[in-house]
């Protein structure tokens, strides 16, 4: 009995601090039209084969008959890095964290009319942050063909990944009735994300052959 009490009072704390913290809606849909709109998310032009068709809307199927991704995204207090052009390696470099709050989308992979593309996983609670706190968020997808998989092991594996652009959003707490959502937030391509080395090692080519050119 003694055990039953504690584990009750231990959820009741854990209720309450969550409370205590400020949160936002991880949530797109609000503007939904009844079809694909600059809020949803589409497979781009570059793609891994089998992962959707270029120009399809994103989404998830808990079957696995069609293509399966996943949605969450990346935060950080203050919006130092809010506007900038940073892909998700870079932000996390930047001091990102990786959200805890993961799932899927609305519908599945290439239903343009019932929500695919849209996303809706409810309250993100953000830690050491109170009402009014400014973060800047960047949402994430990746093909998660077996519910298992991480962005960072789709991006190592050259399957389809994407980054939204990185805003800032102001959090609510308590009675305050300004929860902000992401609904006004553009969408996104999800592709083959190319390593960062790979560009890197093509400037050094480039440079070299450069040199080697004015020496002759």
């Amino acid at each position: 009995m003694k055990k039953l009490t504690f584990t009750a009072a231990s959820l009741a704390l854990a209720i309450s601090s969550s409370f205590a913290q400020g949160v936002f809606n991880f949530d797109n849909t609000s503007d939904y039209t009844g079809a694909a709109n600059a809020f949803t998310l589409v497979i781009g032009p570059f793609s891994a084969p089998g992962e959707g068709a270029v120009g399809q809307v994103v989404g998830s199927d808990p079957t696995f008959a069609t293509p399966n991704y996943d949605i969450s995204f990346l935060y950080q207090l203050g919006t130092a890095n809010a506007g900038a052009a940073l892909s998700p390696d870079l932000f996390i470099a930047a001091g990102a964290t990786n959200s805890t709050l993961q799932g899927g989308f609305d519908a599945v992979t290439g239903d343009a009319v019932d929500a695919g593309g849209l996303y809706g996983l409810g309250t993100a609670i953000i830690p050491s942050s109170t009402d009014g706190t400014l973060i800047t968020v960047e949402a994430i997808s990746w093909y998660d063909p077996t519910g298992t998989t991480t962005f960072a092991q789709d991006e190592a594996s050259a399957r389809n990944v994407g980054a939204g652009p990185l805003v800032a959003i102001r959090l609510a707490h308590g009675t305050d009735l300004n929860v902000a959502d992401m609904s006004t937030t553009p969408g996104f391509l999800v592709g083959i994300d190319p390593e960062p080395n790979t560009f890197a090692l093509s400037g050094l080519a480039a440079g070299a052959l450069m040199i080697f050119r004015r020496k002759k």
